[in-house]
């Protein structure tokens, strides 16, 4: 059997590998392993190839997931090097980006490693690629762009490296969130 093989998840549409990384040491439920060792342990599995990581709050009341990154919805601020400072809808940093990985006070200036807008009726086109250029020039490495509405979503690493995806196709975290994947319908519906 191969271990990085993907299989679908219940009824769902969403496949995960079959080998997946057990967040609960990260959280210390079982004995102290220390913020360099917790580091150490997810750059190694991420260098192994693994690409699913199981984590809960309840693993040390939330430190496994501290541990792999931080997730922020819209209210968050990043304050983009140009001075101007943006919300994206969801918004993924990675681990140890922050100083001494707290969380800062105010607007962040730490840019994300993932930017997700959702797009809503009132957007326009061009505001909405002006968002997507900020971020990529600021150095956000992936940006999504989903449409409800159309059920489709844009993938940017760049300007003009930029994939569309619909209903049936999954929005995949690659290497900015390794393990991340969902089918687009899925989180529409």
């Amino acid at each position: 059997m191969d271990p990085f093989a993907r299989r679908r998840l219940g009824r769902s549409t969403l496949e995960l590998p079959t080998l997946g990384f057990g967040g609960a040491p990260l959280g210390d439920l079982f004995t102290e392993i220390g913020e360099a060792n917790a580091l150490a342990t997810v750059e190694h599995a991420c260098d192994l190839g693994l690409g699913y990581f199981d984590s809960a709050p309840w693993y040390g009341c939330g430190k496994s997931e501290h541990r792999l990154g931080h997730v922020f919805e819209s209210s968050t601020g990043f304050r983009l090097p140009g001075g101007n400072v943006r919300s994206p809808d969801v918004a993924f940093v990675a681990r140890g980006r922050f100083e001494r990985d707290e969380l800062p006070e105010g607007f962040s200036p730490v840019v994300p490693d993932l930017a997700i807008e959702v797009l809503s009726p009132e957007d326009r086109p061009r505001q909405v690629l002006d968002k997507i250029g900020e971020y990529l020039q600021a150095g956000v490495r992936l940006v999504w762009v989903v449409d409800p509405r159309k059920a489709r979503a844009a993938i940017y690493r760049s300007l003009t490296d930029v994939r569309e995806v619909g209903a049936g196709d999954a929005l995949d975290g690659e290497e900015v969130v390794p393990g991340f994947r969902c089918v687009l319908g899925e989180i529409l519906a």
